[in-house]
């Protein structure tokens, strides 16, 4: 019996789980589980220097032994003239800031390498310190890894210098990134939610997260629709619900019909279904895009638990 989730909020949420059209030929999920088990047979972890990256190390270090992944570990901090009050000839100015922030690099390297030691098949560590752009190498470097790890946005969001705007980072990077906020302590495996709209983002971001949906203990495949498209949109659900089961996961669907906020609708289910994680396309649809692009996902990514895997 699936778990019936309704949510004043954002109205009607029909929830079951698929067993189905098909799928019948997967009678044990397990062993579809072993037969396609995929892995992040590489990690790319983004520390921020300056800061305590706790966060990003527990998930890193719970997922690596998992996946005996080779995790690389990348400090970037950026020396921005002009912002941090550096005029062009002021040599001993600049040169304080680069001490600071050479300092602040060696200590997130000894952090990575103090929590991941021991944990990953084989470490390492890349760092960048200079004019160029935090997001120009960090961009570059994930042709290393299947998967990006990085945190959510910092309280200080116009700190150029150290703070690497995520959503950038997925735009250009090419890799799926899971962005964890602050609050959380280990993996993201109990419940993961996907957030589904019938584009190619959200197809790439589900094929992206199986590595993780093949670990969480349950998931959820989601789309917001309005009323009149719901037999569609059930429809569309009960598809990508077969393709997981054929790959070892066992999902339930949860259709909401609302035709108002998309911001509201994603923020209620993430917090009525008690998702650890939440899988989505970036940015695919114009009401997906609305909420990653307002207030709405700093909330769910700074005062909440829940990750975040995006994939453009």
């Amino acid at each position: 019996m699936a778990l019936q989730i309704v949510s004043p909020r954002v109205g009607r949420v029909r929830e079951r789980r698929v067993e189905d059209r098909g799928a019948q030929s997967v009678a044990d999920p397990a062993a579809a589980r072993r037969s396609v088990w995929r892995t992040c047979p590489a990690l790319l972890v983004l520390l921020q220097p300056g800061r305590s990256n706790t966060a990003v190390l527990q998930v890193a270090a719970e997922l690596a032994p998992r996946w005996r992944s080779h995790v690389v570990g990348m400090g970037v901090a950026q020396i921005v003239p002009g912002v941090q009050g550096i005029g062009a000839l002021d040599g001993t100015l600049l040169q304080q800031v680069h001490e600071e922030l050479q300092r602040e690099l060696i200590e997130a390297e000894d952090e990575f390498r103090r929590a991941l030691g021991g944990r990953a098949a084989t470490l390492a560590w890349r760092t960048s310190l200079g004019l160029t752009p935090l997001v120009n190498f960090a961009t570059e470097e994930a042709r290393c890894a299947d998967l990006l790890i990085t945190a959510a946005a910092p309280g200080d969001r116009l700190d150029f210098s150290r703070h690497l705007d995520a959503g950038t980072l997925v735009k250009q990077a090419g890799r799926p990134v899971l962005v964890v906020p602050a609050a959380r302590t280990d993996a993201p495996l109990r419940h993961a939610l996907v957030a589904w709209q019938d584009t190619p983002e959200s197809r790439r971001a589900v094929l992206d997260a199986l590595p993780l949906l093949q670990l969480a203990a349950q998931t959820t495949v989601a789309e917001i629709a309005a009323p009149q498209d719901a037999e569609r949109a059930q429809a569309r659900l009960d598809d990508v619900c077969s393709w997981l089961l054929r790959h070892g996961v066992q999902a339930q669907t949860a259709l909401t019909l609302d035709a108002g906020s998309a911001g509201d609708a994603i923020d209620a289910l993430v917090q009525d279904s008690g998702a650890d994680l939440l899988v989505a396309g970036a940015f695919g649809h114009s009401r997906l895009r609305e909420w990653m692009m307002g207030g709405m996902t700093r909330d769910t990514l700074l005062q909440s638990t829940c990750s975040v895997l995006l994939s453009h």
